[in-house]
């Protein structure tokens, strides 16, 4: 009997979800991203999602157009150096569907930036002590004013990764 299988269905406390029901259910979570500046441009995703740069709106378009469910800065608790619960907002949390883990992604768009170089250090640092490592659950993009986002690379760099 399969778990549709509404006599079946009596019996599993917790019935097995597809693998689309369940990106369906992990997608339309409710929460509360970082919060907008109010001189902060409007930027929109397909989806109508605000984001913070152009790069961004590309990732999470090509994302959608790929059918990789993501969150927009999702509230992530973690723990500090010195052991202390902060929360802090991924620009991306995406689904692997796959084995339903979730990967965060960060973009790094103002590398020629000295202080937010040392932030992204930071970010890098506290996102391994949390046990995100790139190529594992981790991915990141960068830019820099010479070395612009390439959307192809990043398109390259989730076919590597295995969410599609």
């Amino acid at each position: 009997l399969s778990e549709k299988n509404p006599v079946r269905r009596r019996f599993l406390k917790n019935p097995i979800l597809s693998d689309k029901d369940f990106a369906a259910a992990w997608q339309s979570l409710e929460y509360k991203g970082k919060p907008f500046e109010n001189d902060f441009p409007e930027l929109r995703t397909d989806k109508g999602e605000r984001v913070r740069s152009k790069s961004e709106m590309l990732i999470a378009n090509k994302l959608a157009a790929l059918g990789i469910p993501y969150r927009y800065e999702f509230p992530h608790q973690m723990r500090d150096r010195h052991g202390f619960k902060i929360t802090v907002y991924p620009d991306f949390t995406i689904l692997n569907r796959t084995n339903r883990s979730e990967i965060i992604l960060e973009h790094f768009g103002r590398l020629e930036d000295p202080e937010y170089i040392a932030a992204s250090l930071s970010k890098l640092d506290l996102y391994s002590r949390n046990g995100y490592f790139p190529g594992k659950n981790f991915l990141f993009t960068m830019e820099t004013n010479r070395n612009p986002f390439d959307i192809r690379l990043f398109e390259k760099q989730i076919r590597i990764s295995g969410l599609f």
